[in-house]
């Protein structure tokens, strides 16, 4: 499964929606208190997404250079056993994540454990070695959530609206979702060329 991120902003809070690239179906919605930055955050969607069972072992999560930190690569494979493709910024450099992405200490600690373990995180750094490097072949998919936000920010007049409690903001954020997600045709995901 692809996951896609999306962040809406209000006074004192942040919305984070997760998209199923597949369906263009929302799966997910976690607002945050204050104006968090986005590789901050990258825990706390993860957790989320974990406990609500959303995620499973192998899948890709797309997210935007917001996210990057070499370390949220590194958490993304060894902790949640998933390909977190975090587009890179321009001062990325692939020999220092292949450099970073090693095993963790707690795959040491089950002997019987320790090659599937270290086979597992080998074959998701590989994966996403494979996809960093490519990155960019993923703009469309990206480029799709661009548009819904564009749909939901301006399509239904939400660039300045103001809430001031998470209720309020929980609120709004699906029934925004909602209203987007009537205009269907709008939400087809790209064709794959990848």
């Amino acid at each position: 499964m692809e996951l896609c991120i999306l962040l809406w902003f209000y006074i004192g809070f942040k919305a984070t929606i997760v998209i199923e690239y597949e369906s263009a179906m929302p799966v997910a919605i976690v607002i945050h208190a204050g104006a968090p930055h986005d590789s901050k955050i990258f825990t706390e969607i993860m957790e989320n997404l974990k406990k609500r069972r959303i995620i499973r072992k192998g899948d890709t999560i797309i997210f935007d250079k917001g996210y990057y930190s070499y370390q949220n690569y590194q958490i993304g494979i060894s902790k949640y056993k998933i390909v977190p493709l975090i587009f890179p910024k321009d001062d990325f450099k692939i020999r220092k994540l292949d450099d970073k992405l090693t095993y963790p200490l707690h795959v040491f600690n089950n002997k019987k454990a320790e090659t599937k373990a270290k086979q597992i995180y080998n074959t998701l750094k590989e994966i996403l070695l494979e996809k960093i490097k490519n990155w960019k072949r993923y703009k469309p998919i990206r480029g799709k959530i661009e548009d819904f936000f564009k749909l939901c920010k301006s399509g239904l007049s939400l660039k300045k609206l103001h809430k001031y409690t998470p209720e309020s903001v929980e609120r709004t954020t699906i029934l925004t979702v909602f209203l987007a997600l009537k205009n269907r045709r709008f939400l087809v995901p790209p064709k794959r060329s990848f």
